[in-house]
């Protein structure tokens, strides 16, 4: 599906004049590669870090740069087969290496060094020709070190904002997505529905959380239904101390 998507976005990219776009965002690094970045998903303060490359040019490969550490995954997730790492501060080693006797010296920095990322960026765009290129990225949602580090590394390109061309491309959806969305739907229902059918005077909100994820596991184990990673659950009652639901509270 992700290599459709790619294809989707690369001809957007070319009528737009953009030579390659670089996806920075959670969402736009999932689109263009299937994988899922528990780095950046858990925290945008870390936005910058995990990319996704795609020249607009279909005959040149895309690329994945990942951190050590989340590298097994993006492997695994992903069908792009050029993915390069950043070193970081969590340790990736083998245990068999790390507990030698002998001394050992690593050296990892504090979190991670943006002058090692834009050096795999740099090293891609130059492989495939592109040291010149029209750069697109998410240049309103990054944040100021990864645009000055762009800025840098590339000071004689055109850096583009591609949002809307995300946005327009992102906007049909594929049929796989399709199916994902009906899935979601159908797993959010069946927690809401327990949780509903669960619903007492004096339960907390982990109490109802529990119910509807315990609603959603029960639903993603049917047939068709794939794989359940995870669940977001947001709603509270009212503000201030939590408190046990209490009769005249709103029940959606």
């Amino acid at each position: 599906m992700h290599a459709d998507l790619r294809k989707r976005l690369q001809r957007n990219l070319k009528a737009a004049g953009v030579d390659v776009y670089i996806a920075c965002t959670p969402s736009n690094v999932h689109y263009t590669s299937g994988f899922q970045s528990a780095f950046i998903d858990l925290s945008w303060q870390m936005t910058g870090t995990d990319l996704v490359i795609v020249p607009a040019d279909e005959a040149l490969a895309p690329a994945l740069i990942v951190s050590e550490y989340c590298a097994p995954d993006a492997a695994a997730q992903s069908d792009i087969t050029d993915v390069r790492t950043y070193s970081m501060w969590t340790e990736g080693r083998d245990f068999s290496v790390v507990s030698r006797a002998e001394p050992q010296t690593v050296e990892r920095p504090e979190q991670y060094d943006p002058v090692e990322i834009f050096g795999l960026i740099t090293d891609v765009l130059e492989e495939r020709g592109l040291k010149d290129a029209r750069i697109g990225s998410d240049l309103g949602l990054m944040k100021h070190e990864t645009f000055e580090g762009l800025r840098q590394a590339f000071p004689g390109n055109e850096l583009i904002d591609c949002r809307q061309i995300l946005y327009e491309t992102r906007r049909l959806k594929h049929p796989g997505e399709i199916a994902r969305l009906r899935q979601g739907a159908r797993l959010f229902d069946a927690g809401v529905g327990r949780a509903g059918r669960n619903l007492r005077l004096g339960q907390t909100l982990d109490d109802i959380k529990s119910e509807f994820e315990a609603g959603v596991a029960e639903a993603a184990r049917g047939p068709g239904m794939g794989t359940c990673q995870s669940t977001f659950f947001f709603p509270h009652f009212g503000t201030g101390a939590p408190r046990p639901a209490q009769r005249g509270d709103i029940e959606v």
